[in-house]
């Protein structure tokens, strides 16, 4: 028997079509029709003889499964799975993260609360959408369920090129599935595990993963617990990776033997710009290791020792390299014991140079007497670009803005921050409530400066700390919100 163009097949007997009834029509919803054939041989029975007319041979019938459903466009946002998978692990769901599926290529739920099954909801989404390429999960209690969920959505995704996993606790279990990750995934770019409870032993499987990983550029491993102990595994790290641009390995347990390592690693590094060892209790001799690796480094732009425990010879070993680098332009030694006459020296030291990269030198809570002011003025006459940042010569919270007027500083600041929320359809108090991790609307300074470069804003350093400074008006070492919106209404009503 010849197939109609519709997928023509024979009918189902009748007894076997009413016991199967119910149960065909809502499996396939496909309804019968006769063909002409049929209809022919339908006529013939009836017009005939009557009692017979019942009488016919099944192949007489002929029918066509109409499989037309409606068309229901396919959701390439994951918004639909993102439902779904919530109403099945009865998690509700987060209009924002809506949103962001269907027009954002960041979705940005730092302090979240999502925890696991918020997490796996989200990562089956992002399997589907291939829009989004940056996602910041940092301090949402995920667990050891929400990092596999998210190492195998990561390892199958080809669009996420950034991802903030810090403050999440993952430990070991966490270290492993980061490992597979990295093992699956090429897209990845920036990735931050920062405060996750690494250590010496979790060293051992990180370390080489993102060795021989081609694309990352930017690696944070800050506040963990690494030491001396993996010092050589992160010094193998650093030699032989290529890609990477940026790492920080800030606030970990690093000492003098550890910095040995580290810097012996930034020596034959050919690509790192941004290397942040601050809050390691390295010493002098630690500095000094580091200022070996400047003299030869010819790619670093920024180093950050701050609150590494060094005095005044360490110091002068880096300023005294600073010399022999063609690269740096960022040095960062704040809040470490060095005087005031050797920071002085340190400054006509720079000043004699006759060529000098440098443009920031943070001296940040080191207190200097009022006449070390004019020690960077003379710096400056000699070389205008560098800014030196020192603190506190005018009263506690303050850094001695110079000739800044704070109203100026705010104009600008707010300005910048003005703009920056309305390119990225972002309103204030969203922008601030990402620095703000207790919920309190009220972050230190260093948060408040940290939150401005995490989130993008195109502002200088040295001008973050100085919009920090001037947002600080009673001096606590505070930004309050309600304060800082307050001062930008005062603000617009002076222009």
């Amino acid at each position: 028997m010849s197939l109609g163009l519709n997928a023509t097949i024979s009918a189902p007997s009748v007894q076997s079509q009413r016991s199967e009834g119910r149960r065909t029509e809502s499996r396939t919803r496909a309804h019968l029709t006769a063909t002409p054939h049929s209809q022919k041989a339908a006529g013939s029975i009836h017009g005939g003889q009557g009692s017979n007319s019942a009488q016919f041979k099944e192949e007489d019938l002929e029918t066509v499964l109409d499989f037309k459903e409606d068309d229901v466009p396919y959701d390439e946002t994951g918004k639909r799975c993102y439902s779904r998978a919530c109403r099945k692990l009865d998690v509700v769901p987060s209009s924002y993260i809506l949103s962001k599926l269907s027009n954002s290529k960041t979705i940005d739920c730092k302090h979240y609360g999502l925890g696991p099954k918020g997490t796996m909801a989200l990562s089956i989404a992002l399997v589907v959408n291939m829009r989004v390429t940056s996602i910041n999960l940092q301090g949402n209690d995920i667990g050891q369920r929400g990092i596999s969920y998210l190492q195998k959505m990561i390892s199958e995704s080809h669009t996420i090129t950034e991802l903030n996993i810090s403050d999440n606790k993952l430990g070991s279990f966490g270290a492993s599935a980061i490992c597979r990750m990295l093992q699956d995934n090429r897209s990845l770019i920036k990735l931050q595990m920062s405060g996750e409870d690494f250590t010496d032993s979790d060293a051992t499987l990180l370390a080489k993963v993102i060795q021989v990983h081609p694309d990352l550029e930017e690696v944070d491993l800050s506040h963990n617990a690494f030491s001396d102990i993996s010092a050589p595994l992160f010094q193998e790290m650093i030699s032989e990776n290529s890609a990477i641009h940026s790492l920080d390995l800030s606030w970990n347990q690093f000492r003098m033997a550890g910095a040995q390592c580290i810097a012996k690693g930034l020596k034959e590094n050919p690509v790192i710009h941004e290397f942040n060892f601050s809050w390691n209790g390295i010493g002098d001799d630690g500095a000094n290791e580091f200022a070996k690796a400047l003299k030869v480094n010819s790619v670093l732009t920024s180093l950050d020792l701050t609150c590494c425990r060094v005095a005044g010879n360490g110091f002068m070993k880096i300023i005294t390299a600073v010399n022999l680098n063609e690269s740096l332009e960022h040095l960062r030694v704040g809040k470490n014991n060095i005087p005031e006459e050797i920071a002085e020296a340190g400054l006509s030291l720079l000043r004699s140079y006759p060529v000098l990269k440098l443009k920031t030198l943070d001296l940040s809570d080191c207190t200097f007497s009022p006449k070390f002011e004019g020690h960077v003025a003379s710096l400056r006459e000699m070389h205008h670009n560098i800014d030196v940042l020192h603190g506190y010569s005018i009263s506690y919270g303050q850094n001695n803005a110079g000739k800044h007027s704070t109203n100026d500083i705010l104009r600008e600041g707010f300005q910048c921050l003005t703009d920056f929320c309305k390119e990225n359809n972002v309103a204030l108090v969203e922008l601030f409530a990402r620095f703000d991790a207790d919920n309190s609307m009220s972050v230190s300074l260093q948060e408040f400066q940290e939150g401005l470069k995490e989130s993008g804003v195109p502002m200088s350093l040295y001008k973050m700390e100085l919009f920090a400074q001037a947002l600080d008006k009673d001096g606590d070492g505070e930004v309050d919100y309600s304060e800082m919106v307050l001062q930008m209404k005062q603000t617009e009503n002076e222009v």
